[in-house]
């Protein structure tokens, strides 16, 4: 989008949104964000309780310990309050209490640490315990909005771009060991969760009025808590953006009519990662092997919710 000159004059974030919103909001630019991307390991966010679960059992907090994720954030992001970004934002997480979507940000509710924010936004129970605030506890904000189109309009977007990266509904998993567990009928029954919120935002975004983009990157076949394709991540969400952008109205969004892009984000003799979805291109392989990563496609497992 910063190639075609398309312009974002605020960002409304949901979950991993709320985290890529905040480092928008806060001047990091693609570049920026794509390296804090590509160093991030599953240490630095997923650490199990261990000693809590087996001391707990069902009345641990949750499976992850939030100190790492936490650690994580404030090192990316700086101690502002989420109105005070340079960029406007709005973070959405879910009120566990009063029940609802509650929104930080400016006009909404002000003061709030913008690492708490992103912290609220991200945490999927069971997996990471909610932020406690005032009182009140929240949640992951996508558990109720994952794609908040109708608030965005109703603010007064004159257009609306949506980047959807959530899952797809699968054939239920064969009744393994595994797929009986407490966590993969849980994960079964969050992605039905999403998959129908998405389709209800699609369908409003038909009649909300602002023009839509809407950007679906092929990644469903990855599974959740996923840290060795972050490369390809990058590349297929540059991919579809320019696909998105191909058949945009040209009324619309004049900004893509004279467009001519690069096929990658290192430029043309760079694959986009997606000729294979579910492990790369050869290229793709090269430059994560050049950068001391180890080149691993994991199995699919397109139901996993990918959070934070």
């Amino acid at each position: 989008m910063a190639e075609v000159g398309l312009a974002i004059d605020g960002l409304v974030g949901v979950s991993i949104g709320a985290l890529v919103g905040a480092g928008w909001a806060v001047g990091l630019d693609w570049r920026a964000l794509a390296e804090t991307a590509l160093g991030l390991r599953r240490q630095d966010v997923a650490a199990v309780r261990r000693r809590a679960l087996w001391l707990g059992g069902v009345r641990a907090p949750s499976l992850f310990d939030p100190s790492p994720f936490l650690a994580f954030l404030r090192r990316t992001l700086p101690p502002l309050s989420v109105e005070a970004t340079a960029h406007p934002v709005r973070i959405a997480a879910v009120a566990l209490g009063a029940g609802g979507v509650a929104w930080f940000g400016r006009g909404m509710a002000e003061g709030v640490p913008l690492v708490e924010a992103v912290y609220a936004s991200c945490a999927l129970p069971p997996y990471f315990p909610p932020w406690e605030h005032n009182g009140e506890r929240y949640g992951d904000g996508g558990l109720l909005d994952v794609l908040p189109v109708v608030a965005a309009a109703g603010w007064g977007a004159r257009r609306l771009i949506v980047v959807d990266v959530g899952p797809e509904v699968q054939p239920a998993p064969e009744a393994s060991f595994w797929a009986r567990g407490m966590l993969a009928v849980l994960d079964r029954a969050l992605v039905l969760q999403f998959v129908q919120q998405r389709e209800r935002a699609r369908r409003a975004a038909t009649s909300l009025g602002p023009p839509v983009l809407w950007i679906r990157p092929r990644v469903v076949h990855l599974r959740g808590w996923t840290f060795d394709r972050t490369l390809y991540l990058l590349e297929e969400g540059y991919r579809a953006t320019r696909e998105a952008l191909a058949v945009a109205d040209p009324a619309a969004f004049p900004e893509a009519r004279s467009a001519s892009l690069p096929r990658s984000l290192a430029g043309p003799t760079r694959g986009t990662g997606a000729a294979d979805p579910a492990v790369g291109t050869e290229h793709d392989d090269q430059d994560r092997q050049s950068r001391g990563a180890e080149a691993v496609a994991e199995p699919p497992h397109p139901e996993r919710p990918r959070h934070p």
